[in-house]
């Protein structure tokens, strides 16, 4: 069964000067560590390599603040390796809503035709797994106002929305009924303690009554580098009963994941955890929900 993943990154740091400030300067402390053995190249020709081995065929590239200061820069060079080497087969740009130009950025990434949607995580201050309401884009007034020009051009909106937010983040949901949003990395199960389980579970059952919230099946191993294969089944399995598979679609979160799970041993995983549903709806996890949502050629998800 061919996969659509929904959900990596290229980094290009020897190829662009200054590029990638995030991934510069002193290691910074993450999720699963710090953040230094991601600074390196992961370029299309890596990648194109572990989508094959996954058994992939198409994929969606999320900005990966190449140059915040220039976002647009980013999209020219991602079309640039999709002209030269068909990858990625969608784009997934940056924009910072917060400024007062943003719905000029945004109509600059629409002149691209990969560009199906736009990411911003910059202005998130804050652990996810404690993030305050108040520290969110959420909150701000501009931000809010200004995410009305994805409408425009049929752009999606990638919500990075942990449980603690999920409410203010569903007021935004709720204003902007034509713009589909896309929840990321399983709608982040950090906290693991059984009172962070419920939070997150409620914060799905909010996403899931919306009927424009997809959701990603991603960034797993990310969260939690010493993931089991049965406590990726418990998850995903809630998340699809409450989405349903037409709203659910896998990401593989590479290069970030790969640290932890090979792309073989990734697409076992995913394999096993999906045994439970029928082909069609292994198929639209697989394929078909990001073939629909990125507006994806349907000819590249048939099974094989």
């Amino acid at each position: 069964m061919d996969l659509v993943d929904a959900h990596h990154h290229f980094f290009d740091l020897s190829g662009s000067a200054g590029g990638y400030p995030g991934l510069r300067g002193a290691p910074r402390k993450t999720a699963f560590g710090t953040d230094e053995a991601l600074r390196r190249d992961y370029l299309p020709a890596d990648y194109a390599a572990d989508l094959a081995a996954m058994g992939g065929s198409r994929s969606v590239h999320v900005e990966a603040a190449r140059r915040p200061d220039d976002p647009v820069e980013e999209t020219h060079w991602l079309a640039r390796c999709a002209a030269t080497g068909g990858l990625p087969s969608a784009i997934v740009a940056q924009a910072d809503l917060t400024r007062d130009d943003a719905a000029e950025i945004v109509a600059r990434h629409a002149e691209e035709r990969r560009v199906r949607g736009i990411r911003q995580i910059k202005g998130i201050s804050g652990g996810l797994a404690t993030l305050r309401p108040e520290d969110t884009l959420f909150a701000v007034p501009t931000w809010r106002r200004n995410l009305a020009a994805l409408a425009r051009y049929g752009f999606v909106c990638e919500l990075q929305a942990p449980p603690t937010v999920a409410a203010i983040a569903c007021e935004c949901v709720d204003e902007n009924p034509d713009i589909v949003f896309v929840l990321t990395h399983g709608g982040h199960p950090i906290d693991r303690t059984a009172e962070g389980l419920t939070r997150w579970r409620d914060g799905l059952d909010r996403f899931a009554t919306r009927p424009n919230v997809a959701v990603k099946l991603s960034g797993f191993y990310m969260m939690n580098p010493h993931e089991t294969d049965t406590g990726l089944t418990e998850l995903i399995a809630q998340i699809v009963d409450r989405f349903g598979p037409r709203r659910c679609m896998f990401g593989s979160n590479y290069p970030v994941d790969r640290l932890f799970v090979a792309p073989a041993r990734l697409r076992a995983a995913i394999d096993a955890v999906l045994s439970r549903y029928t082909p069609a709806e292994r198929g639209e996890i697989y394929a078909g929900t990001a073939t629909r949502i990125y507006r994806l050629d349907p000819l590249q998800h048939e099974e094989r």
